[in-house]
């Protein structure tokens, strides 16, 4: 039952995600991904689902992720500045890192879901 109720709470935030990011410059990535991991969501409470789809799922965004790494670095190497001070990204990698934090939350949200 807790379980359940975790999923829910993971498929409205995801939804909400999602949502925010009408304004992003490539929203259609970034509502995609998040309504996967929603969907997917769905899915699990209605015992319903693919494991072959989630396994995809989850390797594209392990992959995905590991674009983001060099910028991550170079976001370290520069003292870690505060990537959410400011709507604007004054220096690309505030994007990527934010973008990149994004995609681990969906995988850890997407890894709970499937594998709990």
């Amino acid at each position: 039952m807790v379980q359940k109720f975790i999923i829910v709470v993971l498929v409205f935030v995801m939804i909400i995600f999602a949502g925010v990011q009408l304004n992003d410059p490539d929203p259609v990535i970034w509502i995609a991904t998040y309504l996967s991991v929603a969907a997917v969501g769905i899915m699990k409470l209605f015992n319903f689902g693919n494991d072959w789809v989630n396994r995809i799922l989850i390797g594209a965004f392990v992959v995905a992720i590991g674009f983001y790494v060099p910028d991550v670095f170079r976001w370290i190497q520069d003292g870690m500045p505060s990537v959410v001070n400011e709507m604007k990204a004054e220096t690309p990698y505030v994007e990527y890192v934010r973008e990149g934090g994004g995609l681990v939350f969906a995988l850890f949200c997407l890894l709970y879901i499937v594998y709990r």
